[in-house]
């Protein structure tokens, strides 16, 4: 009546809550974040567990040779690929700093892995590498030390033969070779580096991608003010994403 207008509410969201609702300790919540990527204690039963599927490891399916090029010479593909190579493995070391190796990687996927949906090469020799076709044409540039040590295989070479590629790395770290790791420091001429990883590797692509998004608004937890709605939100939807995880399910 008089010209009243009936106001309706817009939001659909309820203005207060079925029961009482808790205080969150937001230091427990954002803590509790890391258990779910950690590397330690609990890799066995969090994301990490999911993001591969299977491995190749050893000279089954992953024979290495190493031609070491003396005198700190920088050989061509041609050159360096013309010279004798020897056998090398995982868990040898190659120095000293500036030099640098070439490796001859012989590979076979093996059967279990060949119809998985993502394959790769994971090569960390904690330091800076080229990988090369058997042909002597560059592909990528690698990193090592954790970052950047995937190279995707060809679908080609699902066929369970062996293939022929070439790695070469330098001796030296992304920033050099400082000593102790300390970068203003003058470099080692004598540091070592040890080859960690060759391995074969089947990638869970659904997994790995989690795994970005998850760390992506986890640091929106823990970079945004404590009492700000971003870091609100981002806490809730990433500790959600843990309580829905079950290890062994898609």
């Amino acid at each position: 009546m008089g010209g009243e207008t009936e106001t309706r509410n817009s939001n659909p969201l309820p203005k207060l809550s079925a029961g009482p609702v808790g205080q969150q300790i937001h230091g427990i919540y954002k803590e509790r974040l890391r258990q779910f990527t950690d590397r330690g204690q609990y890799r066995e039963t969090n994301l990490i567990s999911k993001l591969y599927e299977g491995r190749g490891v050893g000279q089954d399916y992953v024979k290495l040779s190493v031609y070491s090029v003396p005198n700190l010479d920088r050989p061509t593909f041609k050159e360096a690929t013309s010279e004798r190579f020897k056998p090398t493995q995982v868990g040898e070391s190659f120095g000293p700093s500036w030099s640098t190796h070439w490796f001859r990687i012989q590979l076979r996927i093996p059967k279990d892995l060949l119809k998985k949906e993502h394959l790769e090469f994971h090569w960390d020799a904690n330091n800076e590498g080229l990988v090369w076709t058997e042909h002597g044409e560059p592909l990528q540039g690698l990193t090592g030390g954790g970052e950047r040590v995937e190279w995707v295989l060809p679908d080609a070479w699902r066929d369970g033969r062996e293939h022929i590629f070439y790695i070469e790395m330098a001796c030296n770290g992304m920033f050099g070779n400082p000593t102790g790791g300390d970068a203003i420091q003058p470099p080692d001429p004598n540091r070592q580096f040890q080859l960690a990883m060759a391995d074969i590797v089947a990638v869970n692509l659904a997994a790995r991608a989690l795994f970005v998004d998850f760390w992506i608004i986890g640091d929106a937890a823990r970079e945004f003010p404590e009492d700000s709605w971003e870091s609100h939100e981002a806490l809730q939807v990433t500790n959600a994403i843990m309580d829905a995880f079950i290890k062994g399910h898609q």
